[in-house]
């Protein structure tokens, strides 16, 4: 019986120390598992906070292109407007009074008529031409028609103002047809800048 005793009392010191030996293990590798696991932690987050900041960052600079997008296309938009508006300019310039001083010339007697008054005439046809052309990209097909009558209208009464030329002859038809041609092209430019002003 006394092996039976020594035998419970050894498993039972062993069972215990085993039972220690295990506890302290337990104990060391908790520990260890803990910083494990706090450095996979640490890491993870550090990962995640290096994913933000470029996130962060491709964010800012997706903000910067469209600013920059968005500031092309307004400066772009601002010098077609411009373009316009000098364009429209050099067609009001081209055209004012020009009926007049053609016409003045062309019904003066043929004694009247200088070359050099015809020569400057001509000149301003050929700045009316220069005008047209150049706001031809922002008109519309009607529009550039009837400045094309226009045009047609001025080198017609134009002829007449060479020296030596008698004044037009078809009871004044060509005068009408100018006059009326000529305030059919202001009121189309006086349309095409108030146009221009209600973009605001």
């Amino acid at each position: 019986m006394e092996d039976w005793g020594q035998f419970i009392w050894t498993v039972a010191a062993s069972s215990a120390g085993t039972t220690a030996l295990l506890a302290a293990a337990a104990w060391l590798f908790k520990g260890q598992i803990s910083h494990w696991l706090n450095k996979d932690l640490e890491a993870a987050k550090a990962q995640h906070q290096r994913d933000l900041e470029a996130y962060k960052v491709s964010l800012i600079a997706a903000t910067e292109r469209s600013k920059a997008e968005q500031e092309l296309k307004k400066t772009g938009a601002l010098r077609v407007i411009d373009m316009k508006f000098s364009a429209y300019t050099a067609l009001y310039k081209a055209t004012l009074g020009l009926y007049a001083d053609v016409m003045s010339e062309a019904e003066s007697a043929s004694s009247e008529k200088t070359l050099d008054e015809c020569t400057r005439l001509r000149a301003r046809a050929e700045t009316l031409k220069e005008a047209v052309f150049g706001a031809s990209v922002f008109l519309d097909a009607d529009q550039y028609r009837l400045l094309g009558n226009y045009r047609s209208l001025v080198a017609k009464a134009i002829l007449h103002c060479l020296p030596g030329k008698e004044p037009p002859d078809d009871d004044y038809a060509l005068d009408i047809e100018f006059r009326d041609a000529e305030i059919k092209v202001d009121d189309m430019i006086r349309e095409l800048v108030e146009n221009m002003q209600s973009l605001d």
